[in-house]
């Protein structure tokens, strides 16, 4: 025994402290009282609670499930997508509205669908007096009843099932009859028990006395078994949602619009990111219209898809592009052209230019990378020859 435990021993015995570690350890040894019986009934109603606070437990983990998944997917969504919509396009300002609302419906639909799983936990009330019948369609007054139960037609059908086969059993009109049944044994009950406390020990009391007990027992068993038809009737109920939560219409309607509103931002950031890239073509274009000036003078231009080609559609020397073809920029015409530009002689200063000196250089430059000048006489051609020669 080391010093700790001797001091402790030690303290123990000065404070007067009546158990110590071991007779602690021999306590809780000692094996513990066995639970009070109790009836099948009461055996019953524990279990379907257990069922309840199972569903209820499962209910809330796919919830939480369900909301960390789509946190994590909008969270990944948007970090892809945002970088891709932003700087949107120069007159396309309407896709940060589609972007937009995109992201909502996707966030809304998320955190509805979320919602689903929590609702269908709430809390189920099961009154006798006022759960309406099963029968289409409900009158205003079941509406009523129904939306003051906090259940559906669906709920209330399967609400009203053992309380039904209770009734059955118990050869009454309804459930309502057989609470009024346990309500007057219960009634009758006190009054004989009051009734043999009034009399004198003997036979008459000791009837009242036994008759009491009678119809008290049949009150208890009558309120246990209404009881448990209760407790089956909210498992009923509960599973009944849970069914609905995970292959109901509302579930597969927001997970639809969940994904619609994903795609919707990844199409919007693909069209973003095509229209920026189809702004740049079509400008590196149009700076090669400008350096090559005998290109624009020959008749080509930019397409919409920022391709040098022709008036008919046509990429240099080639032929028409068919529906599986497109037309590709001619790189040897465009290096042809700019060879030729560089070997066309230019004026120094301004005063020695000659009036339509551009005209002719731009001729002599076509003529030079074997382009086609319609426009050009003879005169005209050979001079822009002799031009190119020098």
């Amino acid at each position: 025994m080391n010093i700790g435990t001797r001091l402790r021993g030690l303290m123990d015995r000065l404070l007067g402290t009546p158990a110590t570690e071991k007779e602690a350890g021999k306590e809780a040894e000692k094996p513990a009282a066995d639970p009070p019986a109790t009836s099948p009934q009461e055996a019953g109603i524990a279990h379907q609670r257990a069922q309840i606070e199972k569903m209820r437990e499962h209910l809330t983990k796919y919830g939480s499930a369900v909301a960390a998944l789509a946190t994590a997917v909008l969270t990944g969504v948007g970090w892809a997508t945002l970088k891709d919509i932003a700087p949107v396009p120069e007159g396309r300002e309407v896709l940060i509205a589609v972007a937009g609302a995109s992201a909502l419906v996707a966030l809304g639909g998320s955190v509805l669908l979320v919602g689903l799983f929590f609702a269908a936990q709430r809390r189920i009330v099961v009154d006798t007096d006022t759960i309406p019948q099963v029968q289409a369609p409900w009158s205003a007054e079941d509406k009523a009843a129904g939306k003051r139960n906090d259940l559906t037609r669906r709920e209330a059908r399967a609400a009203r099932g053992p309380l039904d086969d209770l009734a059955d059993e118990e050869l009454a009109a309804d459930v309502a009859a057989v609470e009024r049944r346990q309500c007057r044994l219960a009634r009758s009950a006190r009054r004989y028990a009051a009734l043999a406390a009034t009399l004198e020990a003997g036979s008459e009391r000791d009837d009242a006395t036994r008759r009491a007990e009678r119809l008290q027992a049949e009150a208890d068993r009558l309120a246990a078994a209404h009881r448990a038809a209760g407790v089956t009737a909210a498992v009923r109920v509960l599973e009944t949602r849970q069914r609905r939560v995970f292959h109901g219409p509302w579930s597969r309607g927001l997970s639809i619009v969940v994904a619609v509103g994903i795609v919707g931002l990844f199409v919007v950031a693909d069209y973003s990111r095509g229209a920026r890239a189809l702004d740049a073509a079509q400008l590196a274009c149009a700076d090669k219209l400008v350096a090559l000036a005998g290109a624009e003078l020959a008749g080509y231009s930019c397409d919409e898809r920022g391709r040098l080609v022709t008036k008919d559609g046509t990429p240099p020397g080639g032929e028409p592009p068919t529906q599986t073809e497109e037309p590709e920029a001619d790189v040897a015409l465009l290096d042809r052209l700019a060879a030729c530009e560089e070997s066309v002689g230019r004026p120094g200063p301004t005063a020695d230019r000659v009036e339509g000196w551009e005209d002719r250089a731009a001729v002599a430059i076509a003529l030079c990378a074997g382009l086609p000048v319609a426009t050009a006489s003879d005169g005209a051609a050979a001079e822009a020859a002799e031009t190119a020669e020098e």
